[in-house]
């Protein structure tokens, strides 16, 4: 049961597992680093000292696709090693 049908399930689970864990990352605040919502409050306040908007929002959205492509590019490598290895 292990070597078929439990490499079998963790083929077929991978990509969902990890589209619903980076959705977690971007639409929740359970990101153990840095919360959405802490985030967009220091943005805020540096838009309120500084006057400049774009830039801060741009960088919050950089932080963000950053963490989403890392844990992206992590899941596809597994996906990749699980495909040559037949696990």
């Amino acid at each position: 049961m292990r070597h078929i049908i439990l490499s079998q399930a963790a083929r077929r689970v991978l990509p969902p597992l990890a589209n619903e864990f980076i959705n977690t990352i971007k639409y929740s605040s359970i990101v153990s680093v840095i919360s959405i919502q802490e985030l967009t409050f220091q943005g805020l306040q540096v838009m309120a000292a500084t006057q400049a908007t774009i830039e801060v929002w741009i960088t919050i959205s950089a932080i963000y696709f950053f963490l989403c492509f890392c844990v992206s590019l992590a899941v596809h490598r597994l996906e990749k090693y699980m495909a040559r290895t037949g696990t």
